[in-house]
């Protein structure tokens, strides 16, 4: 699925982004290094922005009425790429949409998993059905053949 797949792209960002941002809160580092983090922080922010609003399966949005959901928009403001609580919000719903995904597509697995079952259920019902009929077939053949070897015998010995 590819939804899913650019789902996968952002969820692993997302975790980037997280990682960057508990270093940033790191005493260890300074004010030109957490700049820095910011920056790094920023254009992964921009690359999900683009990925989300570029992404596209024949032409259509992938993301389109995902993202006009007023709760996403705004947990997919930048000021929530800089904090753990919002970077937190964002990855439970990537990962709500990825789970809602993968439901569907067990879903559909199983329905076209039993479909094919069916399928071949029903052609060895109808081979079965070929084989019961070729049976009768033979049988009313032999009660015919019976029948007349009996007129045969019966027209003989009126003879």
């Amino acid at each position: 699925n590819s939804r899913e797949v650019y789902l996968e792209n952002i969820n692993n960002t997302l975790k980037d982004i997280r990682d960057l941002i508990l270093k940033r809160s790191n005493s260890f580092y300074g004010p030109d290094d957490r700049e820095i983090i910011d920056s790094e922080i920023f254009i992964h922010y921009s690359g999900i922005l683009n990925e989300i609003s570029w992404a596209q399966f024949n032409t259509i949005p992938m993301f389109g009425s995902w993202m006009e959901n007023i709760d996403l928009k705004n947990r997919f403001k930048e000021g929530n790429f800089y904090t753990l609580s919002g970077i937190d919000r964002i990855l439970q719903a990537v990962s709500s949409e990825r789970s809602r995904i993968g439901a569907i597509t067990n879903t559909l697995g199983h329905r076209s998993d039993r479909f094919a079952t069916e399928e071949e259920n029903t052609a060895a019902f109808q081979s079965n059905d070929d084989t019961d009929f070729a049976n009768e077939l033979l049988n009313m053949q032999r009660n015919e053949i019976l029948f007349f070897s009996n007129m045969f015998l019966l027209k003989q010995e009126k003879q």
